[in-house]
């Protein structure tokens, strides 16, 4: 192999909804240190008169598990899809009405001006892909098999 050439690696991934994931699994995805851990993927999820700092990492965490209604697989509803590769959590992605996401309806650097759409439209979906992915490796992989799928 030449210097700087990587090895092709096949791994097995699995994509769920989050309510068919353990709590605990989410929480290795957003781990213990950086942005993804502080997030927990609610900053545009305030609701009126939140600040970011003025709720703790703890309430993040809870309001995380209550939206993704994490352990539950019989639940009929989830805020998010988490990915596994050869049976380790590694990513997450947020999929949810856009009016689920308050804080984006109401950003205003958000381009809404010139848009006719409805803000609160809630048929129109979001999907936040958050950078939660474990290992650098393992987002290439995610972006070739989501290239190769949307080929076919």
């Amino acid at each position: 192999m030449t210097p700087g050439a990587r090895a092709a690696v096949e791994a097995t991934v699995e994509v769920v909804p989050a309510n068919e994931v353990a709590c605990a699994d989410l929480q290795t995805i957003f781990g213990t240190k950086g942005q993804g851990s502080r997030c927990q993927c609610q900053r545009y999820k305030l609701r009126p008169r939140e600040s970011f700092a003025g709720f703790p990492v703890e309430e993040r965490v809870h309001r995380l598990r209550e939206q993704t209604d994490c352990g539950n697989p019989g639940s009929g509803a989830t805020s998010g899809l988490v990915a596994f590769v050869d049976g380790e959590p590694v990513g997450w992605c947020a999929v949810e009405p856009r009016a689920a996401y308050e804080g984006l309806v109401r950003n205003q650097r958000v381009p809404w001006q010139g848009r006719t759409e409805d803000k609160h439209d809630a048929s129109v979906t979001n999907a936040v892909a958050i950078a939660a992915l474990r290992k650098p490796a393992f987002s290439v992989h995610f972006r070739m098999r989501a290239s190769s799928a949307d080929e076919r």
